[in-house]
């Protein structure tokens, strides 16, 4: 989930998404198709989903306690 803020929250959910779709469409869905046989072999296209809604939500920004490498 994506929280935007700012005088222009709506515009930018809405460049995200589509940059999202663009993504999956040209970049992640190509690479899995040359990568994963069973994709290729059962006619499998990936996709995904979205949805944007504007209104008051209380969000909390954290970090993972386990370090990463």
């Amino acid at each position: 989930m994506g929280v935007f803020i700012g005088d222009a929250k709506n515009s930018n959910a809405s460049t995200c998404g589509r940059e999202i779709h663009w993504t999956v469409r040209k970049v992640i869905h190509p690479k899995a198709y040359a990568q994963l046989k069973s994709i290729r072999d059962n006619g499998i296209e990936v996709r995904h989903g979205a949805g944007i809604d504007t209104g008051e939500v209380r969000a909390v920004r954290s970090a993972s306690a386990t370090p990463t490498t």
